[in-house]
């Protein structure tokens, strides 16, 4: 997707675990001195810290190296791996936080679990 402020944001076919809105946004970071994802505390602080002697992460990406974000609701989704907790435990979509914000629907097969946890034990139909 190219829009006029930024020509560097593409559309991922993954929907958002927050709204269920079928397709979310992302593009690389562009925050200064990041680094896919890691920022070299030596380019903030030259005085206490070498060149790459010590890393933290990137406040703008968390990490990841990329910002990832729902265009229908505004969130940021910076961790949609395969051990998100708003993934189905039975197909691996992702669920919908509900607005009770304690219990993910899932945007696929329906089944309802917990926020609080992930154990298969604490899913229910």
């Amino acid at each position: 997707m190219i829009d006029s402020l930024n020509n560097d944001v593409e559309i991922d076919d993954r929907p958002c675990p927050f709204c269920g809105h079928s397709t979310t946004l992302w593009k690389e970071c562009d925050a200064l001195d990041c680094d896919d994802g890691w920022v070299d505390l030596s380019l903030e602080d030259p005085i206490n810290y070498g060149e790459g002697e010590e890393c933290e992460a990137c406040h703008e990406c968390h990490a990841q190296g990329h910002i990832h974000w729902c265009p229908h609701c505004g969130k940021d989704i910076w961790d949609m791996d395969e051990s998100d907790p708003a993934r189905c435990h039975n197909c691996r979509a992702f669920g919908i936080l509900q607005e009770d914000e304690a219990t993910y629907i899932c945007s696929s097969c329906g089944d309802a679990w917990s926020s609080d946890t992930f154990e298969e034990e604490e899913c229910f139909t």
